[in-house]
């Protein structure tokens, strides 16, 4: 049985908004952390906007994923160029998306991304063939498989396939990509009062180990360590991670190896349809993000006829203009940020102190700031490919 740490880090979003505190009390100790165990396996799953910003502000970061590349003891996946919700993106921003991301990782860190977590895990069964062609060899997919699968006598049934191996999911254009439906696991297992989640967690995979060869992903946050130091957090007694490790390290008929790896000895027997969806606590459309998707799709029109133009007249493809086309691009994928169209559509009150917070699994974000940042991204690509546009066709 082969285990694997996955890790999703975010720039724009995250629980806390002190950057400093993530990069100081989340992604630093977290890397050194892991390199007192070598033993253990993690795949990074980061935008690559965020890699940038890694590369601008937090160097040290990067420094600190490249050493553990170099020592095969991490992986490098991507999550696109952006944090976006696919079911929202065209099939060609889609394949922008997929396409940057892997560009930007394999710059910054010299390998191949090999494989893909989904924002949100909302999942979208066209982004397959761009992830295929871009040389990723895996999805993550985690529970939609059930939420996808129901049975009956119209559908596959969930229940068929082992959530400790992968599957081929069918994508367009007959193409495929395995995918690991690992049962979902995040940190929260940690917290004491989760002691009988923690304890199912832990069977599940003696469990399986027993019945032989399987795959199950680790699912966090990279910013695990700070969130578990946040002030939502800090007040829950803990399991330490250290002995969180430790445990896993201990179990028997087990250890830790890459997906790709696994992949290698173990392809995919059983293939699958999934269809797309969106967190069902959530109503993207309904939350005041129609302006800024109206602005998104606009903006990608004017960036795909630059597109068009540039591909029927290549003299006017010089450096520069391609450049500016390229940044435009960025902005607009940019402004394809999932958390400005994440808005709760519950709201709940603590009785007890009169104050507005988040309580339970009650979330309330974005903050409008945020929302007027995706904004200015998606304004900043409109009116800058609409520029672009009239400019080549006076030429």
């Amino acid at each position: 049985m082969k285990l694997c740490f996955i890790l999703m880090g975010n720039w724009r979003f995250s629980y806390m908004s002190d950057k400093r505190f993530i990069i100081d009390k989340g992604y630093l100790p977290l890397l050194e952390l892991f390199r007192h165990y070598p033993e253990l396996r993690s795949e990074i799953l980061n935008s690559s906007y965020t890699t940038r910003k890694y590369e601008a502000e937090a160097p040290s970061v990067v420094e600190g994923i490249r050493r553990g590349v170099k020592e095969k003891r991490i992986g490098i996946s991507t999550n696109g160029f952006e944090h976006a919700f696919l079911p929202t993106l065209s099939v060609p921003t889609q394949e922008k998306l997929i396409a940057k991301g892997v560009e930007v990782d394999r710059s910054v860190y010299g390998v191949q991304p090999q494989g893909f977590w989904a924002s949100d895990c909302c999942w979208d069964s066209t982004v397959i063939k761009p992830l295929a062609d871009n040389g990723v060899r895996w999805a993550y997919i985690g529970p939609w498989i059930k939420s996808s699968n129901p049975g009956g006598p119209f559908y596959n049934d969930w229940k068929d396939y082992d959530p400790y191996l992968p599957v081929w999911v069918k994508g367009t254009e007959n193409s495929r990509l395995a995918a690991f439906p690992s049962p979902y696991a995040q940190y929260d297992i940690l917290l004491e009062k989760n002691a009988e989640q923690y304890k199912r967690f832990f069977a599940g995979i003696r469990e399986r180990a027993d019945k032989g060869d399987g795959f199950a992903f680790i699912q966090m946050d990279f910013e695990v360590l700070a969130v578990l130091k946040s002030s939502m957090w800090n007040r829950e007694k803990q399991v330490p991670m250290e002995k969180f490790i430790e445990n896993l390290l201990a179990l028997p008929k087990c250890s830790f190896g890459f997906a790709s790896e696994y992949l290698d000895s173990h392809p995919p027997e059983k293939t699958v349809c999934l269809r797309e969806g969106i967190p069902g606590e959530y109503k993207p459309w309904d939350c005041g993000c129609r302006k800024l998707d109206t602005t998104c799709r606009q903006a990608e029109q004017y960036l795909m006829d630059v597109d068009d133009i540039l591909a029927a007249r290549p003299a006017l493809a010089s450096k520069g203009i391609r450049q500016r086309v390229e940044l435009l691009w960025e902005r607009f994928l940019l402004s394809m940020q999932s958390e400005p169209r994440m808005t709760s559509h519950r709201f709940m009150w603590d009785d007890e102190d009169g104050k507005n917070r988040c309580l339970d699994k009650c979330v309330i974000y974005p903050p409008d700031e945020m929302v007027l940042e995706a904004i200015n991204d998606a304004t900043a690509a409109f009116r800058g490919a609409r520029q672009l546009k009239r400019e080549l066709m006076a030429r």
